[in-house]
């Protein structure tokens, strides 16, 4: 069974507060240091189990599991069962979906005031 989560319904307007939610959910699970790492090693490797994972963070298991479920709750992660163990690869569509949000977010033409300006009417 595979998981897939995307960072935003399709029926939904890009420009919905559900989706700026989405968004900042997944920069804030990418924001953690660990996270990141995580994210940059299964890149990497493709896919890895919860276990092989956990050896390659200086943190417990259950810490791992932590991170890995806030990293898949934000939609991040793509998880294979096979038997017992639990495969993990990036959803890299996520993330190409994060990279365009955040891109589309900062740059959508909406005039924003610099520090000790006023706002232009």
């Amino acid at each position: 069974m595979v998981r897939h989560i995307s960072i935003h319904e399709p029926a939904m307007n890009q420009n919905s507060a559900m989706d700026d939610a989405r968004l900042v959910r997944a920069l804030k699970a990418l924001a953690d240091p660990t996270r990141f790492g995580i994210v940059r090693e299964l890149a990497q490797a493709g896919e890895m189990s919860c276990g092989e994972l956990g050896r390659r963070f200086a943190v417990t298991q259950p810490t791992v599991s932590h991170h890995v479920r806030q990293l898949d709750e934000a939609g991040l992660l793509t998880v294979r069962h096979e038997g017992q163990h639990h495969l993990l690869s990036v959803n890299r569509e996520a993330v190409e979906e994060v990279s365009g949000l955040l891109s589309a977010r900062l740059t959508s033409g909406r005039r924003v005031r610099r520090l000790g300006t006023r706002a232009a009417s």
